[in-house]
């Protein structure tokens, strides 16, 4: 599974935590994550902008949003 690769990569290099970012209405990852050991942290609050464009680069990408682009995993040290 990929979490364990994620998990030894940041041990070796000193990480104390491992993040990832679900999004609320993802119950089955939620539950994916849940049974490998990941607990809720913290909760994120989102207001959509309206009449805003994507920037084209992003659109081109497939993104609707800078938050689209970010890594699915971070580590912490």
């Amino acid at each position: 599974m990929a979490a364990a690769g994620a998990e030894a990569f940041a041990r070796v290099r000193g990480a104390a935590f491992l993040r990832v970012g679900v999004r609320s209405r993802n119950e089955g990852a939620r539950r994916l994550y849940a049974a490998v050991g990941f607990t809720e942290d913290r909760i994120e609050l989102v207001k959509p902008l309206t009449g805003l464009d994507p920037s084209p680069a992003m659109t081109a990408a497939g993104a609707t949003s800078q938050r689209d682009e970010m890594p699915p995993v971070s580590v912490r040290r």
